[in-house]
């Protein structure tokens, strides 16, 4: 037709953004009574603008967070307890495939101590955390538990809820912490430690 200007069809390419690696757990910790946080972490995507982050709730994939950052920390989470994840690229109208599944663990709770003194020796009792593989009891001459006045003691028992320390100085003050962990894997997860208490042997 006269006076038409005909331009030629284009393609546009489809814009392909790759697959989310290296999720892992980068922090976890205890925030308050019984509440942890956890920070996920992950490798950066050529061409990603942002990353969408979901969690596995109730049997159901849930978007939890949609961010820029290759990092996200999940808050209000019940301790000692499993969680899956998985995060895909955005950009514009384009998403990438899933990571994989990636299933993190929560810090066990914190536990109580109390001490008495004994002949040259300290007997350390805790009130036992659920669903842990064992405690660490660590003693010290020290309040700042320098490292040459420290050492641990671990119970590699769940049931176990108290150990006696032999072979201290008489007459001395040490102060001791005790705290739960978990064995996940060839990784151990540990619970925040106890509050500092101390004793003088007799």
């Amino acid at each position: 037709v006269c006076g038409t200007v005909t331009v030629p069809q284009q393609t546009v390419a489809k814009k392909v953004l790759g697959k989310v690696t290296g999720l892992k757990t980068k922090a976890v910790k205890l925030a308050s009574g019984t509440k942890t946080t956890l920070t996920l972490s992950w490798s950066k995507v050529t061409g990603a603008e942002k990353y969408e982050i979901q969690q596995y709730v109730n049997k159901k994939w849930k978007t939890i967070k949609t961010t820029s950052k290759t990092s996200y920390t999940v808050t209000k989470l019940k301790a000692n307890k499993s969680y899956k994840f998985r995060v895909r690229a955005v950009a514009g109208k384009y998403y990438g495939k899933y990571s994989s599944i990636y299933t993190a663990k929560t810090v066990p709770l914190k536990t109580t101590l109390t001490l008495k003194a004994g002949k040259k020796a300290l007997t350390a009792s805790w009130k036992t955390v659920a669903n842990i593989t064992g405690y660490e009891v660590t003693y010290s001459t020290s309040k700042k538990f320098t490292k040459k006045t420290t050492k641990t003691v671990t119970i590699k028992k769940a049931k176990t809820k108290k150990t006696t320390i032999k072979k201290l100085s008489k007459g001395k003050k040490y102060y001791v912490k005790v705290r739960a962990y978990k064995t996940v894997g060839s990784k151990k997860i540990y619970s925040a430690w106890s509050s500092v208490k101390n004793v003088k042997v007799k």
